[in-house]
């Protein structure tokens, strides 16, 4: 994965754990583990290249952000994973790409500009069901609505 920024209080998963980046210096960038350990100072373009490593989205500079983000990451395994599973999605139905903020993320086919949001969500429905996952284009736009008026982490 190519990362172009990160802030504080941006949230990585590594190593299989969890960290929030609460540092940057001459050593690197400082990850705090989210639920116990003992923060590292890592190189961030070096550890970005491991399998393991994801990166959950930038902050958008409000002062709550960081909070969110340390928050949705000490929700339980499952939650978290439903949570990023459902926002990947939406994402992807909403902007037509999973990443919105990457200058060369390049639609899959029905996610194209020339596609509607209806058209998209539709689409998204329609994937999901053949994956055995039960939903509609309507209930995917009351899912995005509300993950935009209450979910942490920038849904607002």
């Amino acid at each position: 994965m190519q990362l172009r920024r990160v802030n504080l209080g941006d949230v990585i998963s590594w190593d299989g754990r969890d960290w929030i980046i609460d540092a940057h210096g001459s050593n690197g960038s400082r990850l705090n583990p989210i639920t116990d350990g003992t923060p590292r100072w890592v190189d961030l373009a070096t550890i970005s290249d491991d399998e393991s490593f994801e990166y959950h989205g930038g902050t958008d500079g409000r002062i709550d952000a960081a909070t969110d983000r340390i928050q949705f990451a000490m929700l339980d395994p499952q939650t978290r994973a439903d949570a990023l599973f459902w926002l990947q999605h939406l994402t992807e139905a909403r902007f037509g790409v999973v990443d919105p903020h990457d200058p060369d993320a390049v639609p899959r086919d029905g996610y194209g500009p020339e596609t509607t949001i209806e058209g998209r969500m539709e689409h998204k429905a329609q994937e999901l069901s053949a994956a055995g996952i039960k939903t509609s284009r309507t209930s995917l736009f009351r899912k995005d609505a509300q993950y935009r008026a209450h979910a942490p982490c920038g849904g607002g």
